[in-house]
C-alpha cells in the first residue's frame, strides 16, 4: 500500500532559470530538498521525472483535469504540485 505524504508546489520561471519549491504534508519537515534552485537540473532526479511528464499536460481552467494520480498537478504554465509518496 502507497500512502501519500508530501505534496510540493514548484514554481519554475519560463526561462527555467529560477526552481522555487515548497513542501507541504506530514513528511514536509523531513525534507532534504532546497528552497530555490536556479536550474531544474539541479533538482532531486525524481522530481525532475515527475515534472517531465507534467510538462507534457496542457493548463486546464480546472486544475483536477490536469492531474495525473500519483505524480501531480499543472496549476499554469509555471506552478506544479509534485506529489511524493513513501511506501508504508
Amino acid at each position: 500500500m502507497v500512502e501519500p505524504s508530501t505534496t510540493y508546489r514548484v514554481f519554475v520561471s519560463l526561462d527555467m532559470k529560477d526552481v522555487r519549491v515548497t513542501s507541504f504534508g506530514k513528511k514536509s519537515l523531513d525534507t532534504a530538498l532546497e528552497r530555490t534552485y536556479t536550474s531544474v537540473k539541479q533538482l532531486p532526479k525524481w522530481m525532475q521525472d515527475q515534472l517531465a511528464v507534467l510538462y507534457i499536460l496542457e493548463v486546464a481552467d480546472h486544475p483536477q483535469v490536469a492531474t495525473i494520480p500519483s505524480v501531480g498537478m499543472r496549476i499554469t504554465e509555471t506552478v506544479f504540485w509534485v506529489f511524493r509518496e513513501n511506501p508504508k
